[in-house]
This record gives C-alpha cells, structure tokens and sequence, in this order.
C-alpha cells in the first residue's frame, strides 16, 4: 500500500482544488486579466505537483533534481499574481516594470536550472529530504512577498477608488491574500534552516475555494462564465463531493500508516466507516454552500430549478405559438389586399 506523508498529502489537496477552476476558467479566460491569472493558477497547480513529490521522495539527490527544475514554478506564482493585479487598470500597467519584473524571475529560474540556487538537501521533520537555499535564494524569497504584497497593497487601492458593485466583486481577494502572503512563506521557511512545517498548504485549497466562490458569484476579473443555476449548483456540489472523497481515502492513509495495515479489505472497512463519521461534515459543507452562493436549501433550489424549467418549456410553446399566429395572419392578410385592391378598382371599371 502506498503511505503518504502530511507533505505529499498537502500536495494532493493543491491538486485536487485548483485542479477543477483551471479547467473551468481556460475555457473562459478571454480577457488578459483573466489569461494571467490561469497562468498563476497554472503555477500553483505545478508546486502541488512539486509537493507531493517532495512527500513522497526518499532520496536526497532526486529531491535536489525536484527543487532545481520545480522552483521556477514557484517565483512565476507571484509575477503572474502582481501582473494579474496591474492589469485590471491599466494606468498601473507600465512595460518597462513589467518587463523588469520577468527578468528578475527570468534570472532566478536560471540560476536555480543551472543548479546554483540550492547548495545541499536535508531531512525535515523526519518525513521529507527538502533543498536548502543560499543567500540568492533568501533573495528569491524576498522577492516572491515583495510581489504579492505588492499585488495586495495595488488591489485594495483598486477596491477604495471603485463602485460599490465592483468592490464587492473583489472583496474575497482582499480578505484572502494576507493569508495566502503567509501560507506561500511558510514553504520557504525549511529551505533557509528554520524548523516551521508548512502547515498553510493544508489551507492553500482554500484560497481556490474562495476564488472559485467569488467567480461564480461576482463574475470577478472580467471573468463571465453564463450558465444556469442548476449546472452551477451541481459543479459546485460535485467539487464539493470529490473533496469529500479524496479527504477520506488521505484520512485512510493516515490511518494504515499508524496501523500497519496491508490488506485491502481492512482498507475498505476503515474508508467505509471514516466515510459515515464524515457525512455529518460533508451536508455541513453542502448547507454552507448552498446559504452562500444561492441563500436557500438543497430542496428550495431543486424546487426553484424545476419552476425556471416549466417556464422555459412555457415560453418555448408560447414562442411556436406567436410563430404560428405570425404565419395565419400573413396568409389571411395576403388575399385580403389582393380582394382590396380589385375592389378599389372596381367602380372605375363599372
């Protein structure tokens, strides 16, 4: 059986969150704005990646390999996430400091492909070998917040100097980022020597939780996606249900992992029984789901989506009709000013 640690785990939640919005937004990114932010997405979806390896690896020379060719990743979270923000008004958006922003993480990602970004690895927390920084890194690093609290400072100038719909439009951003600053810090702590685990990626998955919340709702960074409320409610609900199952089967892992179980049947028994003493959390979840985005129950939005079906079928027999209507009326009309006419004419003949 394969035994995960807390590491890897974080990583597959990354995954498993900004996974499902990638996907939906690549398909709706037809803006700049919201081209950037896939690419930001994109970048945060390859350091789970890069985390769950980083879990799951027990050597310390792949682990170098991992930080050498993943990193690159990493400093492009923030340059994309500052770019995102200085492109939704574009008197920020200068290209000399936008050009100067690519170089500089240009730069970093050489030296860290070219191997002169990490001098060694080393066992962490006794679970996972993680690359450990020199001072370029510690650069790096600084780097990377410099970006987003920049991003942060320009997007609560944007929402003081906007209208009300569109500050609240842009609300979760600004209640979000100050814990993403420190959620995305923490990974850097281990590498630059400072024994802090990374517990923020465990809460990294929110942050795609509030951004897919505040997209389908607020149609935020000129993002519209236009479908109706019952598709909207079962992508969310199944978002919902797939985060259910992947908790459970890591929930699992942990478990065996302390056991010492192997068999496959005691895997299923476990899995089944953690699934019901989590259902109490999963109609938490879906009751919270449903007050935010559509403030009502499961059973007034089945309700609510049938009467939005009746009509829709109500206005497509009205509409044959009008058409139909529309047809009798030009075939009667026809005749009738053809009988007018010749009558006008009639006395004249007479």
């Amino acid at each position: 059986m394969i035994k995960l640690t807390p590491f890897a785990i974080s990583g597959l939640l990354i995954v498993a969150t900004h996974l499902p919005l990638l996907i939906i937004l690549i398909k709706k990114s037809n803006t700049k704005v919201a081209k950037l932010f896939v690419l930001h997405l994109l970048m945060i979806l390859a350091w789970g990646i890069q985390t769950f390896l980083y879990g799951k690896c027990k050597s310390p020379e792949i682990s170098l390999l991992i930080g050498q060719f993943g990193y690159p990743f990493i400093i492009f979270i923030s340059i994309f996430y500052l770019h995102t923000i200085i492109a939704l008004d574009k008197k920020y958006e200068k290209p000399p400091f936008i050009f100067l922003l690519y170089m500089i993480g240009t730069i970093f990602s050489i030296r860290s492909l070219t191997n002169k970004m990490f001098t060694s690895t080393k066992l962490v927390f006794n679970s996972y070998y993680y690359p450990q920084g020199d001072a370029i890194f510690l650069a790096s690093a600084l780097f990377w917040a410099i970006n987003v609290i920049i991003g942060h400072c320009l997007l609560v100038h944007f929402y003081w100097t906007r209208y009300p719909l569109q500050r609240r439009k842009i609300l979760p951003f600004i209640i979000i980022i100050p814990i993403y600053v420190e959620l995305g810090w923490m990974n850097y702590l281990p590498a630059l020597g400072i024994n802090i685990y990374p517990i923020g990626n465990f809460l990294l998955p929110f942050y795609s939780l509030t951004v897919t919340y505040a997209i389908l709702k607020h149609q935020i960074l000129d993002i519209e996606i236009i479908i109706k409320k019952g598709i909207v409610y079962t992508t969310i609900i199944t978002l919902v249900s797939l985060f259910y199952l992947i908790t459970i089967v890591l929930f699992e892992k942990i478990v065996q992992g302390y056991l010492g179980y192997n068999s496959l049947l005691i895997s299923i028994c476990i899995a089944f029984s953690l699934g019901i003493l989590f259902i109490p959390l999963r109609n938490k979840i879906q009751h919270l789901v449903d007050k935010l985005f559509f403030q009502r129950s499961s059973m007034e939005i089945v309700e609510e989506n049938k009467k939005l079906k009746d009509e829709i079928e109500r206005a497509e027999r009205l509409k044959a009709v009008a058409t139909l209507a529309s047809g009798v009326a030009h075939e009667i009309k026809n005749p009738l000013t053809a009988i007018k006419t010749f009558a006008e004419y009639l006395p004249q003949k007479l």
